[in-house]
């Protein structure tokens, strides 16, 4: 009879112990988590070699975003500017079976339609714009057209590998400029990206935006708009 109540005792005790560890399960369940919470669509990585001003433009220009909007929007908006402006130009030669008008023939043409400083040229590049000066393939100050480099390669002078985070759209907007540039002019997406940063800072020093109530998607439409 000793025997057999000793080894029902553990059952009795194992019981409430379970009971005790699903209540705390249950209790954690519905917690609300602490910190910046979650985006309804989750941004991904996309990576591209930048060089030290370009990052400090990508911090200014997050400080001159609407309130609630800071830095980590600045890829999204950038890559919003370049896809407007690439769209005008589809418009503009429509009926011409072409995507880009005939007197553009490298990057550096889409700089001077679009009067964004190229990178080199005068000391804004440094203070405002600063992009695509050391991209893969550039030297001397000047812009690569009609050069490829592999983005896998390891990155030029000056440069460094950068994680940028995009919404899946802009994500896929920035394949398809990268994918039309690169076909014309042999551009990298790094230098692609680059292009839509100093686009980006053209539009806020046209549109400036630091103090609005806005939000991402609004500031979208302005571009699409505008642009």
């Amino acid at each position: 009879m000793k025997s057999e109540r000793a080894k029902e005792r553990p059952k009795d005790k194992a019981e409430p112990d379970e009971q005790r560890v699903s209540t705390l399960k249950e209790l954690l369940r519905d917690k609300p988590k602490r910190g910046r919470p979650r985006r309804m669509v989750a941004r991904q990585n996309v990576y591209v070699a930048l060089r030290p001003e370009q990052k400090g433009l990508m911090a200014d220009l997050g400080q001159r975003l609407p309130d609630g909007l800071g830095r980590p929007d600045v890829p999204d908006l950038a890559v919003s500017v370049l896809t407007a402006r690439l769209e005008a130009l589809r418009t503009a030669v429509a009926g011409r079976t072409r995507e880009i008008p005939e007197g553009v023939t490298d990057l550096e043409s889409l700089y001077l339609l679009w009067d964004v400083v190229p990178p080199g040229q005068g000391a804004l590049v440094s203070s405002q714009l600063s992009v695509g000066s050391g991209q893969p393939g550039a030297s001397s100050g000047k812009l690569a057209t009609g050069r490829k480099r592999p983005e896998a390669g390891a990155p030029g002078a000056g440069e460094r590998w950068t994680s940028i985070r995009l919404s899946p759209q802009q994500a896929l907007e920035l394949g398809r400029a990268h994918g039309t540039l690169n076909a014309a002019f042999g551009a990298g997406r790094s230098e692609v990206f680059g292009l839509a940063l100093g686009l980006l800072a053209q539009f806020l020093e046209r549109h400036p935006l630091a103090g609005a109530e806005m939000g991402l998607s609004d500031v979208r439409e302005m571009i699409f708009r505008s642009e």
